[in-house]
C-alpha cells in the first residue's frame, strides 16, 4: 500500500515521499505550514488525491 509507514514520519517527509499525496505538499508549502505540521503531536491529517481515470 502507498501509505505503510507513514505514520513515523513528519507531514512533510512523509507527504513529499509519496506522489499521490502532491496536491497536499503544494497547499502546505504554499500556505507555510511545513513547520508547523512537521512539529505538530498526534495528529491525523486528510489529504486529497489526484483524480485519475481508470479507462
Amino acid at each position: 500500500m502507498l501509505f505503510d509507514g507513514m505514520a513515523l514520519d513528519p507531514v512533510d517527509r512523509a507527504a513529499s515521499n509519496n506522489p499521490a499525496l502532491s496536491p497536499l505538499v503544494a497547499a502546505v508549502k504554499k500556505a507555510g505550514l511545513v513547520d508547523s505540521l512537521d512539529n505538530a503531536q498526534d495528529i491525523t491529517v486528510f489529504a486529497p488525491t489526484p483524480w485519475r481515470s481508470r479507462r
